[in-house]
């Protein structure tokens, strides 16, 4: 889902979250994150926060599910202003302990741990998310756009946390590139391909 906004010179972004877990609209502390580095990260002072440059962002922020933190982002392209909306929570998604320095994580259907075949949906009924799971470790998971057309694809490794393969589809939902992921206990190296299994890139990324 891509929020559009309008900028002046500071533009006031206001945001509430809708979960349909619970069937409520709550107002939650969150974070925007630049695509540039330059520009820093904002954090809000409630559910607002003014924001000075236009561009690309991912809100982000969790919410408590029984004893687990589940953490949730949403791509932003701030272009309009101001902005008083309301975002959807996905029912499936990532949760933390919320420990300092714990690394365990798992992955929640509102608050049971995801397990076997999932799906998750908007509250128009498309399609958002599905995913494979094993006791909350996924080994597969395909995102859908806002019209419900396949996305993106990602394959994980046993440990549910490094991916293996993703693959990135077109607005038609035609296979467009995907990458080969081979982690290694220092470096993960990825190879890219295009639809037709042409190697296109290769890059190296020390752990």
């Amino acid at each position: 889902m891509l929020i559009s906004l309008k900028v002046s010179a500071q533009t006031s972004v206001e945001l509430y979250f809708y979960d349909a877990c619970k069937d409520s609209v709550l107002s939650l502390e969150f974070e925007l994150y630049s695509y540039s580095e330059e520009w820093g990260d904002l954090k809000s002072e409630g559910s607002k926060l003014m924001v000075e440059k236009k561009g690309e962002y991912f809100g982000s922020s969790s919410i408590l599910r029984w004893e687990w933190y589940s953490v949730f982002s949403i791509p932003i392209d701030i272009s309009d202003s101001p902005i008083l909306d309301t975002l959807e929570i996905p029912n499936i998604g990532m949760a933390t302990t919320g420990a300092l320095h714990s690394s365990e994580f798992t992955y929640l259907n509102c608050s049971e741990i995801a397990n076997g075949y999932e799906e998750d949906y908007r509250k128009d009924g498309s399609l958002r998310m599905i995913g494979e799971f094993s006791d909350g470790l996924p080994s597969l998971i395909s995102d859908y756009n806002s019209s419900g057309v396949l996305k993106e694809k990602r394959f994980y490794s046993e440990n549910g946390s490094d991916y293996k393969r993703v693959e990135h589809y077109d607005d038609n939902g035609e296979l467009w590139f995907y990458e080969i992921h081979k982690n290694r206990k220092r470096k993960t190296i990825i190879r890219t391909y295009d639809e037709m299994g042409k190697l296109e890139d290769r890059e190296v990324i020390k752990h």
